[in-house]
């Protein structure tokens, strides 16, 4: 979970552009958890908790603000174009699923013929 991440601790990165890829960051810091959205005094739901998290990504500081502080994995940006897992094994089942997906569109071309 992203709530749970220390500094040293890994992050992984998945850019789902043309040219797909994988980088790791290395953590230098994480906010404490707060709610998404700004709740007025006394009104106490139960509401998401986000995380901001900043990260040294190929030498450079990079601050990932919002995450899901109980997920593993999570969309980033408005496109969903990146893609963040606190951990290795949720990083590897969307890897997976995005070969599966691919595998199966370009399986179904003569069909689709």
């Amino acid at each position: 979970m992203f709530q749970n991440l220390r500094t040293n601790s890994q992050i992984y990165i998945l850019h789902k552009d043309s040219n797909p890829r994988v980088e790791t960051g290395i953590v230098t810091s994480v906010s404490a958890p707060v709610p998404k959205f700004p709740v007025p005094p006394g009104f106490n739901p139960m509401q998401e908790m986000v995380v901001d998290v900043v990260a040294r990504v190929n030498g450079q500081d990079i601050t990932y603000q919002k995450l899901p502080a109980n997920t593993d994995i999570a969309d980033f940006g408005n496109n969903g174009q990146i893609i963040l897992s606190s951990s290795r094994d949720a990083m590897n089942a969307e890897i997976a699923s995005m070969k599966q997906k691919s595998l199966d569109i370009v399986n179904s071309v003569d069909y689709h013929k």
